[in-house]
């Protein structure tokens, strides 16, 4: 069995604010340090892969701190899949295996390498990216192996791979270069 997680990186506001935002509301959710302008937020409910709820979060998360937010999300590393936002609004989606439901062999769907590397404060690696996100499926065996290099091409801190609300909860947690016990638990 292939990882199943999801999460929202958010660029330019930190964990205390976050955790203090996600507390009021009586969300479930941890919150991890920020790093590098990066905070990471795993929601209890986006978990369940359900996409208008992690549509709905991440746009909400991008709209209160008027930043960018990208909602990822790995389904059994057979599809990487994300969107991503500003002020709230949705400016860009990606799916690396769209026909999958279908049985289709579909190539790579959506993801602007240029915008992407902008918001992220990584222009110099828009083509790397691009490269990243138009492979076809194949050759990436798994989806978290496409999520490691677009992190990395875009600055993001590793542990945004493989980190998830419900492994969290179950102590399943990527161990690279996150503190466990700087991270923020909110709700029940």
């Amino acid at each position: 069995m292939g990882n199943f997680y999801t999460n929202i990186t958010l660029r330019g506001v930190g964990q205390d604010e976050v955790t203090e935002f996600l507390t009021r509301q009586g969300t479930n959710a941890y919150v991890t340090p920020t790093k590098n302008e990066f905070t990471v937020v795993c929601e209890e409910r986006c978990d369940t892969q359900e996409q208008g709820e992690l549509e709905r979060v991440a746009s909400e998360l991008s709209a209160r701190f008027h930043c960018p937010a990208l909602v990822v999300l790995n389904h059994d590393d057979d599809i990487l899949w994300f969107k991503l936002y500003s002020d709230g609004a949705a400016l860009d989606e990606y799916n690396s295996a769209p026909g999958y439901f279908e049985g289709d062999d579909v190539p790579p769907y959506g993801g602007n390498a240029h915008q992407l590397c902008e918001i992220f404060g990584a222009g110099q690696n828009a083509a790397e990216v691009e490269r990243i996100l138009r492979s076809p499926d194949g050759s990436y065996r798994f989806a978290y192996e496409r999520h490691i290099d677009l992190a990395r091409a875009l600055g993001l801190p590793s542990y945004t791979v493989g980190l998830g609300f419900n492994y969290l909860e179950e102590d399943e947690t990527p161990l690279d270069d996150l503190d466990i016990g700087a991270l923020k638990r909110t709700g029940g």
